[in-house]
């Protein structure tokens, strides 16, 4: 018989274990991305990797608009039954909809105002048709088949690279499209993947199933905040490269584009554990369980502050000395803006533990009105500072923006006792990179600088008590104990 205190364990050791397939692949997914970001940057150069990444934001934006947030307000409305798969079918139908008219309307208006090559817009449109279909993600979450989405990450990503290298191996004059059809041909195949390991088929989606006026309709009003959020977060995520683009040039945006890339290291753990987290939040919070919750998402952010703050301390006190080692000279300027920005992505990382207990306990509104509250001030800071100092100010504003989406949801009653135990749990980590970085900057070189700051971050993390500091070993010796008791009741 299980023991309650048992039960916990392996309850804890199964979130971990979903944590391990994903941790796995979305590692395996970050390096390969990296190779096939630096292999661009350097062979691309700074003028059109900015436009490179000028067109993803706009993909990405179009993206967020046509699925329109709906998986998030999936796994909070699917169980694992087939009887689910309805709300999917109307989510898919209203998200296909959504894609066809911003295809149509941005293919539109890229060839009346731009230069761009027609064939390179109709990639990027084609990459947008195919958003719904990963809306059947919400079901591997549902499920939690973390093995399928991992298979899917490394799927899209193994494609991505094999693809880069080949294009950038044959001597094209114009690569950029070639770029982009292996970018899509690599988003084919992690669709692919997604549908047949969550068991949907396409057959479902036959037009006589549309009522848009009434259940769909019904979908897409639900997940509305969601959709504003997501857009708004999209657009002060990435609207400072559009503004760079059209204030300093394709040059000093690919430049700001390499440190972007650079600092998108640090997020990369976010996602796993919002998507192992999600589901058992919803679920702690429909059974009132208070405690279990508190404990569930301290655990959460010490996961991805933790390993993200001793990333920041590192860069930050080598100087952001390793951006020019990985996308070459050309890009020196990029290495003070990376630092920046990284600060901002480890912020962002407290956001999304944020986002997650305001989407377990029904909070949609204020993601919203916080992501638009960024987004309002990320553009009225780059509109005043870009003109007269370039990539940097846009780092800067970024970190700007990304404290005040945090802040701003205390402002809500119900969120202010999940703000005070992530404020808490991730408070550790914040001392760690001040004292880690104040004592790095003092050495000139740029290993014995990050060695010292690995060092000082650890011993100041561990030995934070009143700041949960030992929670991490804490949360991992549980980790370490439910593997033990899972593997005694196999063997029973």
């Amino acid at each position: 018989m299980v023991e309650p205190n048992d039960a916990r364990l392996l309850a804890r050791s199964s979130w971990l274990r979903g944590s391990a397939w994903l941790a796995a692949a979305n590692g395996t997914g970050l390096i390969l991305s990296v190779v096939a970001g630096v292999a661009l940057a350097r062979n691309l150069g700074p003028e059109d990797f900015g436009l490179y990444s000028v067109v993803v934001v706009a993909i990405s934006m179009g993206v967020v608009l046509a699925s329109f947030r709906l998986e998030m307000h999936l796994v909070a409305q699917l169980n694992s039954g087939p009887a689910d798969f309805g709300i999917l079918r109307r989510a898919m139908l209203a998200s296909g909809l959504l894609a066809v008219g911003l295809s149509g309307l941005g293919a539109l208006i890229t060839l009346s105002f731009t230069t761009l090559p027609v064939i390179l817009v109709v990639l990027a449109c084609v990459e947008v048709l195919l958003s719904p279909l990963f809306l059947a993600r919400a079901v591997l979450q549902v499920r939690a088949d973390q093995a399928s989405l991992a298979v899917a990450t490394v799927s899209n990503r193994l494609v991505w690279v094999a693809l880069v290298w080949l294009v950038l191996a044959t001597d094209l004059t114009s690569p950029l499209s070639a770029v982009f059809a292996a970018r899509l041909a690599a988003v084919i195949v992690e669709a692919v993947v997604v549908v047949r390991r969550s068991s949907i088929r396409l057959r479902m989606l036959r037009p006589y199933h549309l009522r848009l006026p009434t259940k769909e309709g019904a979908v897409l009003r639900a997940s509305t905040p969601l959709a504003l959020a997501g857009l708004a977060g999209m657009a002060y995520n990435r609207s400072d490269q559009l503004l760079l683009a059209s204030i300093r040039g394709r040059t000093e945006t690919g430049i700001y584009a390499a440190g972007v890339r650079i600092a998108d290291l640090l997020l990369f753990v976010g996602p796993i554990v919002q998507n192992v987290t999600l589901p058992g939040l919803v679920a702690l919070h429909r059974s009132g369980n208070r405690d279990g919750m508190r404990r569930a998402v301290a655990d959460s952010i010490l996961m991805t502050t933790v390993p993200a703050g001793l990333a920041v301390s590192v860069l930050v006190a080598t100087r952001g000395s390793v951006v020019p080692l990985l996308v070459g000279s050309a890009y020196r300027d990029a290495s003070d803006v990376a630092v920046v920005l990284a600060v901002g992505a480890w912020l962002a990382l407290v956001g999304l533990a944020m986002s997650s207990v305001a989407l377990a306990i029904g909070e949609r509104k204020i993601l919203l009105v916080t992501t638009v509250a960024g987004l309002v001030v990320n553009v009225a800071l780059n509109m005043l500072l870009l003109g007269r100092f370039g990539a940097i100010a846009a780092a800067w504003t970024s970190v700007v923006a990304y404290a005040v989406a945090v802040l701003l949801p205390a402002l809500r009653p119900r969120l202010r006792e999940p703000m005070r135990t992530i404020v808490g749990a991730s408070s550790a980590s914040m001392i760690g990179m001040v004292v880690a970085g104040a004592a790095a900057l003092r050495i000139r070189g740029s290993a014995e600088a990050g060695i010292a700051a690995t060092i000082v971050y650890a011993v100041t993390v561990l030995s934070l008590r009143r700041t949960d500091g030992l929670r991490v070993v804490h949360a991992i010796s549980r980790w370490r104990a439910g593997r033990r008791l899972a593997r005694s009741c196999e063997v029973e």
